[in-house]
């Protein structure tokens, strides 16, 4: 009973509470309660309005300072690209739609170098097998500079400076400039390596001095050399390769320093190219290659008056060279003899 009493109570002043307020006129209903907003929304545009325009601006400020150091990326790798050989550089222009005429582009060696060693150096294919002495002396030596591609690391640099797309008055640029780092590999090239395809390799790879390893052999080839060079039948070996008849026939003066020094109208035996320790089957190659010179000769010479022949056939001294040339050809025992060609139709 006692409970029951107290809620009653507290339910009774909840009402007449309420009763007090509508009495006093102090509660309105949903459209009273709305109406004192009305006419705020767009003083609320108005003040949002340029922390919008701040938040679009900044949104544009960063999207352009982003698109130029792309672009100043993607430039110093042309720049880079562009210049190593073949090209130059200078008949590539700058891409004028998206780059302006004012940025840089350059190219330059990166030296020193950014890498400190190459990670590749001690490698088995990069520096090379060590090459012991025969006699157990002192083997050779690598050089590591041959191969060592920090030096041939090149650089191409992009520069930019513009003006900011909004805001100008603020203290800022777009202002970037980039290094590309760009492996160009040139120095490895027989030209810039100073050699050419028929030189040895050993001087550019090995630490090679002749006259520390064999200070005997160093005299011994300089004085052959100049016996060569001195020998006073040279000039009858001008044959060889000089024979003006030959040489006149076929419309191919000869080049002395010509790239191909053995071409068809030369009869010096070539020497193999290689490197071995026994020289015995070089030697005796070589010497078979001598022997048969002057059937070589003599079929060259057997092609030439036949094709004298076919161009008149009434040519006698060419028939005479002919008959003589087999009789030379048969008492050198030739594997083939020189035959006149046969008579026109």
């Amino acid at each position: 009973m006692t409970s029951r009493r107290v809620s009653n109570s507290l339910a009774l002043r909840s009402f007449s509470r309420l009763g007090e307020k509508v009495a006093a006129g102090r509660m309105r209903g949903p459209t009273q309660a709305a109406s004192r907003r009305a006419g705020l929304a767009p003083l609320e545009l108005v003040l949002s309005v340029p922390m919008l325009m701040m938040i679009l601006s900044m949104m544009i400020i960063v999207g352009t300072a982003g698109s130029w150091k792309l672009r100043t990326l993607a430039n110093s790798r042309q720049a880079a690209a562009r210049s190593i050989w073949p090209r130059d550089g200078d008949n590539d222009p700058k891409p004028d739609s998206w780059w302006p005429a004012s940025a840089t582009m350059s190219f330059h060696s990166a030296s020193p170098s950014l890498i400190e060693s190459d990670p590749f150096s001690d490698h088995y294919v990069v520096r090379g097998p060590v090459v012991p002495s025969p006699t157990g002396g002192r083997p050779l030596e690598v050089q590591g500079d041959t191969l060592d591609m920090t030096l041939g690391l090149e650089a191409g640099f992009a520069e930019i400076d513009r003006d900011l797309p909004l805001w100008k008055q603020l203290p800022h640029r777009n202002h970037y400039s980039r290094d590309t780092l760009f492996f160009s590999g040139q120095q490895w090239q027989h030209g810039a390596m100073g050699i050419s395809n028929n030189a040895r390799r050993i001087l550019v790879t090995y630490d090679y001095d002749l006259a520390r390893f064999a200070g005997g052999t160093v005299g011994a080839m300089t004085q052959t050399a100049n016996q060569l060079l001195s020998n006073p039948a040279r000039p009858m070996m001008g044959i060889l390769d000089r024979e003006p008849e030959l040489r006149g026939f076929y419309g191919d003066p000869y080049t002395p320093y010509s790239q191909d020094r053995y071409d068809e109208l030369s009869f010096y035996p070539p020497a193999s190219v290689g490197c071995d320790f026994d020289l015995r089957p070089r030697v005796d190659g070589l010497l078979v290659a001598i022997e048969d010179v002057p059937c070589r000769m003599a079929r060259k010479y057997c092609e030439m008056y036949r094709l004298r022949l076919m161009i008149d056939p009434d040519d006698a001294q060419a028939k005479q060279h002919i008959a003589e040339l087999n009789s030379f050809m048969s008492s050198l025992g030739c594997d083939e003899g020189c035959e006149e060609p046969p008579p026109p139709p």
